[in-house]
């Protein structure tokens, strides 16, 4: 069963009440919406990459079974194929088909996408049962095929899009759950050799790199797996005689999500981490999280001066429902952690400060809550920000005379200015030519007739700055 794409349904309740007598219990972050109630008994779920929700129905009136087909918001329910002695497991590959485990009579076939030219492209031994199926990104099928009692000795097998049939991995023991992540990984769930105990195993599509993830009660038969690898799984649960959905990670500990359910046929979960399931009489979702914000604008790396403004800015897609809420983070260096959130900086826009040189590293982070509680948070790109040194012109005798014509052009009005710019650029030319000497005494000559013209021509404030900047001359061309 691919990986289901985002289901939209219609909220119901946090706990549904339907014709079982069992308490409801969830996880904290969890939220349970119903997708399809009109069913007689479901078993398997799958749904295809137009987000076409396939389900085993059993109509017990005429004792067989019915694949049928419903949009992803549960509408436009249609019946495909029908006639089926049973239906044990579903899978949809990535041209369409659709692939139907018939556990009683020990085969597998295939229909085309609207349930038409039903083949039987397997089947095995009478002594032998089919249980799980999926579809790698590549077209091809795997099984699990297990013995009955006593041995219960387990297969899995695949098919290629031209039916060719290939042993994967053997020497297991009634091997149910069958899944294929995203990464075309597989997961497996078999029983121990004595049969007291089961666990769920990993390998490629090749049956290599085989590694047992962790064990799980003898009645987990029914697996999912997501896109950050956590594990779901159903488990029966004799102190309320009712059965339960776990998730467990990478490292096997293990999460109750929720329980009650009279019994648990199918679990698959989409892109976005949700988990549906068939509970007998419905098909129910189980949020875990809200949608995630998307980005569509990201905060841009910049290079500036000191004290020059900078605004890095986020801009999200606005989501069909709950609020999105901003919090701006200063990092070490160009990955997510460590990181400090910036009290106050909970706007799209942030101006950072620039008072100080070197480079500083900011993200920001949106989250997407739902009046249900449920949140989901992206983070930005991390923009890097480069504030320069402080840049120091060192003075030259030319700089310095250019600042002393431009300070005379501004503020001495007569003809005398040019009397003052012509004795400068007399001096420049003196230091252009290295006659330094004979432009030390010009400079000592300029700095008399600004004395002397203090308060009449010239005013104390120009005055004492052209005066600054002729001694400094003088010193810049005795070094």
């Amino acid at each position: 069963m691919k990986r289901l794409k985002t289901l939209i349904s219609v909220m119901i309740a946090l706990m549904l009440v339907i014709s079982f007598t069992g308490n409801f219990v969830f996880a904290e972050n969890a939220v349970i919406t119903l997708v399809e109630n009109d069913i007689e008994v479901c078993e398997g779920i799958a749904v295809d990459s137009l987000d076409h929700i396939y389900y085993a129905e059993r109509d017990l009136s005429f004792h067989s079974y019915n694949l049928s087909r419903m949009d992803a918001d549960g509408q436009n329910k249609i019946v495909l194929a029908g006639g089926f002695s049973d239906i044990r497991d579903i899978a949809v590959d990535v041209t369409g088909n659709i692939y139907l485990t018939a556990f009683y009579s020990h085969s597998l076939i295939k229909l085309d996408e609207n349930g038409g030219s039903k083949t039987e492209i397997y089947t095995c031994d009478t002594d032998k049962y089919i249980y799980a199926i999926d579809a790698d990104s590549h077209g091809n099928i795997y099984f699990t095929e297990a013995k009955s009692f006593p041995s219960y000795d387990a297969e899995i097998k695949k098919i290629d899009p031209d039916n060719n049939v290939t042993l994967i991995a053997s020497g297991y023991s009634a091997a149910r759950g069958l899944v294929i992540d995203s990464e075309d990984l597989i997961y497996f769930t078999a029983a121990n050799p004595d049969l007291t105990g089961r666990s769920i195993y990993q390998m490629d599509i090749n049956g290599e790199n085989i590694a047992e993830i962790a064990p799980i009660p003898n009645d987990s038969m029914i697996i999912a797996v997501d896109s950050e690898g956590f594990i779901y799984f159903s488990t029966y649960e004799s102190s309320s005689s009712s059965y339960a959905i776990m998730k467990m990670n990478e490292s096997g500990d293990t999460q109750l999500l929720a329980s009650g359910f009279p019994n648990v046929f199918g679990i698959e979960t989409d892109s976005s981490g949700n988990l549906y399931f068939s509970d007998f009489t419905t098909i129910k979702k189980l949020i875990l999280a809200a949608p995630s914000p998307v980005i569509v604008t990201q905060p841009v790396s910049q290079t500036v001066d000191l004290d020059e403004s900078v605004i890095l800015s986020v801009v999200a897609e606005e989501v069909a429902s709950g609020t999105l809420t901003y919090q701006w983070f200063v990092a070490d260096s160009e990955v997510y952690e460590p990181a400090t959130a910036i009290e106050g900086a909970t706007n799209p826009n942030y101006s950072p400060d620039t008072s100080l040189a070197g480079t500083v590293y900011y993200f920001c982070q949106v989250t997407n809550t739902e009046s249900s509680g449920l949140s989901a948070t992206t983070a930005s790109e991390i923009a890097v920000i480069t504030v320069n040194e402080e840049v120091v012109i060192e003075p030259t005798p030319e700089t310095e005379i250019a600042e002393m014509i431009d300070t005379i052009e501004s503020n001495i009005t007569d003809n005398y200015s040019k009397s003052l710019i012509s004795k400068l650029e007399n001096i420049q030319t003196k230091i252009d030519n290295g006659k330094y000497m004979d432009a030390a005494n010009q400079l000592h000559a300029f700095i008399n007739s600004v004395n002397a013209q203090t308060g009449k021509k010239i005013d104390f404030e120009t005055s004492e700055y052209l005066v600054i900047r002729a001694n400094s001359i003088i010193q810049l061309i005795a070094q």
